[in-house]
């Protein structure tokens, strides 16, 4: 529903151009999705306050706009997660997901909520150590 009523008010006559397209270069200065044809300095968006650099080979939705290309997104992968249920991992395989029983799963370890982990906890990935925290979720 956005993204027509978008097309609509930046003069794009329709969305039948959109098309998927693999990334082939993606870095902090530039970002280039190959399609029906060859698209470099791409805008990407995401959702307020997310921000990512698509890894290469990642299938990208390529939309035209008012302004060139632009990228709404990779392709996502639902599998092992339920409706209602957000995931949000990274090339790596490292996730945190929000589950619907108010849970936050965080690479395989569940926090049911007010469930709380204290200082023998060491986040292994990450340069801090967690110290008593709360989900209140």
């Amino acid at each position: 529903m956005w993204l027509s009523k978008n097309a609509i008010r930046t003069n794009v006559a329709s969305l039948d151009k959109a098309e998927s397209a693999l990334v082939t270069i993606s870095n902090n200065e530039q970002l280039e999705i190959n399609g029906s044809t060859n698209s470099r300095n791409i805008r990407a968006f995401s959702p307020y306050g997310y921000s990512y650099i698509a890894p290469n080979g990642e299938e990208a939705l390529l939309l035209p706009s008012s302004f060139g290309k632009a990228t709404v997104g990779t392709r996502m992968n639902p599998s092992g997660i339920k409706n209602g249920e957000i995931r949000i991992a990274n090339k790596s395989g490292a996730y945190i997901l929000l589950k619907n029983d108010g849970s936050v799963e965080i690479n395989g370890r569940v926090f049911g909520k007010g469930d709380s982990w204290d200082d023998d906890w060491e986040w292994t990935t990450y340069w801090w150590t967690c110290k008593e925290y709360k989900i209140l979720a």
